[in-house]
């Protein structure tokens, strides 16, 4: 993945989604902050909460932050999808993922 960043055009931010906890950790973060690319904070089925990714990743990674607020956690898109049918319907609030996401903005 090092030789990736260190050719990409440095006149461009970059972060990277990852949907596999088992990536998060010191190793991960490193490659990031050595390049300057943002991790992105992605509440989706199977990943762990934002909370818990930060605490995996210890520190941002770039001078910028990416959220992406997607499904409910521990359940998969296509139930998530299923479950908002027709776009119309309101299926409910995350207050945690709000509370949270809010934290790592601010």
């Amino acid at each position: 993945m090092i030789p990736f960043f260190g050719q990409l055009p440095k006149d461009f931010q970059y972060a990277i989604e990852i949907r596999n906890a088992g990536l998060l950790g010191p190793d991960y973060r490193k490659v990031l902050e050595t390049h300057g690319v943002g991790h992105v904070y992605n509440h989706w089925s199977y990943m762990p909460p934002l909370e818990e990714q930060h605490k995996l990743m210890e520190s941002f990674t770039a001078p910028f932050t990416v959220l992406r607020l997607l499904t409910p956690l521990n359940i998969s898109y296509e139930a998530a999808k299923k479950r908002a049918e027709p776009s119309t319907n309101s299926v409910g609030e995350l207050p945690e993922m709000r509370r949270v996401s809010v934290e790592l903005v601010r």
